[in-house]
């Protein structure tokens, strides 16, 4: 009896101290957490920047309002514990505009940093949404996130390429935007006197606006101002001491690109020429130089007639000229100048290196070779040289009854004639 209560009484014994060994490990609480990673950005996980609708965004623009979520991830699944998320970032890319959408958080700011405390990140995934106003344009920024509860700190950088909402084009191959010869080809350089255009183009690849104006200005020494392409604008020229300037309104600026072409005669010569632009719209605005080299120096290919359909429109026509030096009237008729122009072409031929100006010798197809044998591409069974070889030649001139034929056009026969 006495030993069954001694075994009964250290049975007893065993669940006290039992009992306590609970009670302490209840008073000792949970387990703090580890971060075992900070989420990255869709498709991959659902940190990253995200815009007002709450869409995923890898681009901003200046003036926009942008939201980074950082989701930290803990191991386990009943952890606990305090911890703390730290943001770094260069106060040139974004301003702080709210700490988070946690309000438990005990928030910390300094220029390009914030550091945050959470008491309930007692979960596996603790997500909090901070909100920034873009500042730039860079298109390197980005935000480094670092998280810690227990253990070693996590961290994860969020890139975002910070654009201007407004900028201007550049010159080809990148862009259509600089300055033209009178038959529509870019040009780096000029001659003095001869006639050009700039072309300006506005971009904007974030929120389209609505008016806007384009302001240029030069050295009146350099450029002569001739007018604009686009006559919807409102446009007024100025000099003031040896500053030309032009400011044209418009009111259909709200495109993601608007161009207008600018035409001037310049003066020089002047290697370091160059016409300043500048694009405002909506209260952004944007500026670029675009220089021109007018020179002396070596001849500078350019032709006044059109040689193509472009160098038609936005007013290039007034530049242009047919082969004889005649101005146009319009634009109608530059462009159909240009149609016969290109058809007119396409039957002359390629020139040949013989026969400049072979003679038919008589005989009911006169002009059999023709005085200009170069330009007839299809002498069918004729060769170079004498007339009499080809005896249909170009087809220059029906010189019935004989008589000295002059085909002057090739195979086309334009403008063949026959003389005595």
């Amino acid at each position: 009896m006495e030993a069954k209560r001694l075994f009964g009484g250290l049975g007893a014994l065993v669940l006290c101290a039992g009992g306590l060994v609970a009670g302490l490990g209840a008073l000792a609480g949970p387990a703090s957490a580890t971060v075992t990673g900070i989420a990255p950005p869709p498709p991959g996980g659902a940190g990253g920047f995200y815009d007002a609708n709450g869409s995923p965004i890898t681009t901003a623009y200046t003036g926009e309002t942008v939201y980074l979520t950082v989701t930290v991830e803990q191991a386990g699944s009943t952890v606990t514990g305090d911890g703390t998320i730290d943001l770094t970032w260069n106060p040139r890319d974004f301003a702080l505009v709210g700490t988070g959408n946690d309000s438990s958080g005990a928030c910390s700011t300094a220029p390009g940093s914030l550091t945050c405390s959470y008491t309930d990140m007692a979960t596996t995934s603790k997500s909090v949404a901070y909100q920034f106003s873009v500042l730039g344009p860079d298109p390197h920024a980005s935000v480094l996130a670092t998280a810690q509860t227990d253990g070693a700190p996590q961290s994860e950088t969020f890139p975002l390429d910070i654009e201007a909402p407004l900028s201007l084009d550049t010159p080809p191959p990148t862009g259509t935007a600089g300055w033209y010869n009178s038959s529509g080809a870019p040009i780096t350089q000029a001659q003095p006197g001869q006639s050009v255009s700039l072309t300006v183009t506005a971009l904007q690849p974030g929120t389209e606006y609505a008016d806007g104006t384009f302001t240029l200005q030069w050295n009146t020494a350099d450029f002569t101002y001739q007018g604009n392409g686009d006559h919807t604008a409102a446009c007024t020229p100025s000099t003031t001491g040896t500053t030309g300037s032009v400011a044209c309104s418009y009111t259909d600026l709200a495109h993601s690109a608007k161009s207008d072409s600018f035409y001037f005669v310049t003066g020089g010569p002047d290697a370091r020429a160059s016409v300043s632009a500048t694009v405002t719209v909506n209260g952004y605005s944007a500026s670029e130089a675009f220089p021109l080299d007018i020179t002396t120096a070596g001849p500078v290919t350019s032709s006044s007639v059109p040689t193509s359909l472009f160098a038609c429109l936005r007013g290039g026509w007034r530049h242009l000229t047919d082969a004889q030096g005649h101005p146009f009237k319009n634009q109608g008729q530059c462009v159909s100048y240009f149609e016969h122009y290109r058809h007119y072409q396409h039957f002359q031929g390629r020139p040949d290196t013989c026969g400049q100006e072979g003679r038919g010798n008589g005989g009911n197809q006169g002009g059999s070779k023709g005085d200009h044998g170069d330009h007839g591409q299809d002498r069918h069974d004729g060769t170079c040289g004498t007339g009499n070889q080809n005896n249909q030649g170009n087809q220059g001139g029906d010189g019935h009854g004989g008589g000295w034929g002059h085909g002057r056009h090739g195979k086309g026969g334009h403008l063949a004639r026959w003389t005595e």
